[in-house]
């Protein structure tokens, strides 16, 4: 018996090995790096002036950080373009999802080559549609001006360039949301919808009040991802707008960009990033206690 003990227990002492490796690459990555920037954020460091030397602050960088108005421009900046990013991907995601369910040819390779949008690498995405928005010879000036209006200078106008943003993203990834929410409306059990039509429910009720809180988990899903990763935007930001006009596209992600990058302030940009890190937080806890996330998956 106690060989036998002895013997479970080096497989088990095996086995637990082969988890090492990845538990330490997971804290090389992930932890070391947070812990550093938290650290980092509490003193002053200019990389480019390497004269000025290291020196400890405390929380003055938060503080500054707080009273600087450029900082709080792109907290709100964040949320406008990420907002309305956002919000007509869900909408758009939920119509095409409703139309994927047809049953008509090749709606299969439909569903296939719909996704293909979310491969492309973003900042081959801004540069596309940066080529789209050109004002002498951009792709939609010269629809606009077949249909008798003048050219317009999207990318010159604060709303502009704001909405020249969400419809790129939109555009790559709306097909992600909606085979998410597609997966839900597919996994609605075959004898609800019969029993709804039994009852008599038109498309509208069953819409609202069948569909809708069946397919909420997937709802909430593609929500949370989409609002995580377009917080973190910066690849068409920097491909179509850099920022501008006038600072009207300089998101946080941009912001910690320019202070660490362009102005070399690490420890500013450090606190900056923890920041933007508590920012997603409380968002995300927001909206799962929006969707009552603790009771919508137990009740599944």
């Amino acid at each position: 018996m106690a060989l036998l003990d002895s013997k479970h227990r080096n497989q088990l002492l095996v086995r637990s090995s082969f988890f090492v490796p990845g538990t330490l690459l997971l804290i090389g990555l992930s932890v070391f790096p947070f812990i550093y920037a938290i650290v980092l954020s509490l003193f002053n460091w200019n990389i480019a002036r390497p004269q000025w030397g290291i020196h400890f602050v405390s929380i003055k960088n938060y503080i500054s950080l707080l009273q600087a108005a450029r900082f709080r421009h792109g907290i709100v900046t964040t949320f406008i373009i990420l907002g309305g990013s956002v919000a007509l991907q869900l909408v758009l995601g939920i119509f095409v999802a409703l139309l994927l369910t047809n049953k008509v040819k090749g709606i299969r390779i439909i569903r296939a080559l719909i996704i293909l949008p979310t491969v492309v690498t973003p900042v081959v995405v801004g540069l596309l549609w940066l080529l789209l928005y050109k004002y002498d010879f951009g792709l939609i000036n010269f629809m606009v001006t077949k249909i008798g209006l003048s050219p317009v200078s999207w990318l010159t106008t604060i709303w502009g360039g704001r909405f020249a943003l969400m419809i790129a993203d939109t555009w790559q990834w709306t097909p992600f949301v909606t085979l998410v929410i597609l997966a839900g409306i597919m996994s609605i059990p075959r004898s609800m919808i019969e029993a709804s039509k039994v009852d008599g429910t038109n498309s509208i009720q069953y819409f609202f009040y069948i569909m809708l809180p069946m397919i909420k988990p997937s709802i909430l899903v593609a929500l949370l991802i989409r609002t995580i990763d377009g917080f973190r935007v910066f690849d068409k930001i920097y491909a179509i707008t850099k920022g501008g006009p006038g600072g009207a596209t300089e998101t946080l992600s941009y912001y910690i960009y320019i202070r660490g990058f362009n102005n070399f302030e690490m420890g500013v940009a450090a606190a900056a990033s923890i920041f933007f890190l508590i920012i997603v937080t409380i968002v995300v806890q927001i909206i799962l206690k929006v969707f009552g996330a603790d009771k919508l998956f137990v009740s599944r």
